[in-house]
């Protein structure tokens, strides 16, 4: 295989990749951990297709020193093969509360150092003959653990989050899985980093939709996605619905800044989703509102969680109204949440006599 050939094959995915990192780092709407997460895993796709494309030439080439380039390239191949899962969790530990560490891919890499002297992982001999050893596995499994590790909560969310959002990364990390034992398996070249490239381009444009759904201030779906949701209907669905009120928030504003305002909003969203985000969907339908949907349950099944919530609140300083209705057949879900707002305001009224913030 020839310069032009092996340059022919990875142009396109680098210069569209080049392009992806110029519009993230022109993105605004990204927060900025999510950027600089973004110009790692390109960063590293970039390497991980330049280097590949190194050891494809040179395998090729009949210069006595090509070995030597072939093992260094292969290294950094080796070692840049887990980053890109591992980068890609920590969006996911964000939305999940997850603690995924990298500690995996640190011995991968100190592993790939050591078996530049020891050859255990892989070797190119003097003849320029590339050999797979019995540890040339360890950087894909290290891979799959991470890839695994995403699929997995998103699956464990499944009946809280968007249906479409978990099809959507089930499918992309099922198919980064295939691509990548297909390459290590049957040698395909270029396979694993055509599909990176795309993997990652359509990732970011998932995660701008994303923006448009959810309260950047919060990390909750926002209110058209609560509207959309209210209007949905599925025949013989019920369960409950309920609103939250953080009282006082303008006065929290107007006496200690927005600053301490919202981390009011955030403390409060926080211990919603830890209350209720495994039996429901929460929303910030309001700068001091949320709201929960909460599929296929009863009234006496919120019972205990909102004791959990009550109970955590009454530590802090902070006072949040509470509402609840539950929708059936016959109680369609915009009439519910009519009715756990009006049950909302009366808890506000009830708090405001009874106590102060």
């Amino acid at each position: 295989m020839n310069l032009a050939e092996i340059i022919s094959r990875n142009a396109v995915c680098v210069i569209s990749l080049i392009l992806l990192l110029i519009l993230c780092l022109s993105n605004n709407s990204f927060e900025r951990k999510r950027t600089n997460v973004f110009v790692i895993v390109i960063t590293t796709a970039v390497l991980f297709i330049l280097f590949d494309a190194v050891d494809i030439y040179f395998s090729y080439s009949s210069w006595e020193n090509a070995y030597i380039i072939r093992n260094i390239s292969c290294f950094i191949v080796f070692s840049l093969c887990p980053v890109i899962p591992c980068c890609l969790i920590t969006i996911t530990e964000n939305k999940f509360n997850l603690n995924f560490k990298p500690l995996l891919v640190i011995v991968n890499f100190i592993l790939c150092i050591i078996n530049l002297s020891n050859g255990f992982m892989f070797t190119v001999s003097p003849e320029n003959i590339y050999m797979r050893k019995p540890l040339y596995i360890l950087p894909v499994l290290v891979s799959l653990y991470y890839l695994i590790g995403i699929v997995v909560s998103y699956l464990r969310s499944f009946k809280t989050i968007q249906k479409s959002e978990v099809v959507f990364i089930v499918c992309g990390s099922s198919m980064a899985m295939i691509a990548l034992v297909l390459q290590i398996a049957y040698n395909i070249h270029f396979l694993l980093v055509s599909y990176i490239t795309i993997a990652l381009i359509f990732y970011y444009l998932f995660l701008n939709i994303q923006i448009l759904r959810t309260d950047a201030l919060t990390i909750t779906l926002n209110r058209n996605m609560f509207e959309k949701d209210l209007l949905a209907y599925h025949h013989g669905e019920r369960g409950v619905i309920l609103v939250f009120d953080l009282n006082n928030l303008k006065n929290v504003n107007d006496e200690f800044g927005h600053t301490k305002g919202d981390k009011y909003i955030v403390y409060t969203a926080n211990l919603i989703k830890r209350c209720f985000e495994q039996c429901g969907i929460v929303y910030r339908i309001g700068g001091d509102e949320f709201a929960v949907i909460c599929k296929n349950m009863q009234t006496d099944d919120i019972v205990p969680l909102l004791s959990e919530f009550k109970s955590t609140l009454a530590l802090t300083d902070y006072s949040v109204a509470v509402g609840y209705a539950e929708y059936n057949n016959t109680i369609k879900k915009h009439v519910a949440f009519k009715d756990a707002d009006d049950a909302m305001y009366a808890n506000k009224f009830f708090l405001k006599s009874h106590c102060k913030r």
